[in-house]
């Protein structure tokens, strides 16, 4: 591999030679250009499995989307019946939004599985923000429509 360097405080340039070949654990010689294909390589083989573990977000079936969710049940009606807790999670590869997105669809997916119509979130709990961030949400599933008058 050839690197032009300057000499002393000139802006004269000259070729350098650096010898980057290194020994294989079978004996072999590779040279740089062994090392930096192997370097891309991996680098587009971890961004392509970065990318798609983003690109995911768990869906919503027909029942998660009728679940609203609530952060205080002060506007609820009271013959509300609740169905019990629930928590669900979320994590995405350096997508905080996604993580969170994942996490409120999994609570909502979890409530319409009791038979719920409405969640109150009761916590919100992020872990990991910089490179695995993972959403924890807690919340109670309840039941606050008549399913008879849909």
């Amino acid at each position: 591999m050839r690197l032009f360097l300057a000499h002393g405080g000139s802006k004269q340039y000259a070729p350098v030679q650096l010898d980057c070949a290194t020994t294989r654990m079978d004996g072999a010689a590779h040279g740089c250009e062994d090392n930096v294909r192997m370097t891309l390589g991996l680098l587009v083989l971890s961004m392509c499995a970065a990318l798609a573990a983003c690109a995911t977000v768990t869906p919503l079936t027909q029942a998660g989307r009728n679940v609203q969710i609530q952060s205080t049940n002060s506007s609820l009606p009271p013959s509300c019946m609740k169905l019990g807790p629930i928590t669900a999670s979320g994590a995405r590869f350096f997508d905080p939004e996604n993580a969170a997105r994942d996490a409120r669809h999994r609570l909502r997916e979890a409530a319409a599985a009791l038979g719920a119509d409405t969640v109150v979130l009761l916590s919100e709990h992020i872990e990991g923000l910089l490179t695995r961030p993972r959403v924890t949400l807690q919340g109670v599933a309840l039941r606050c429509h008549d399913r008879r008058a849909r």
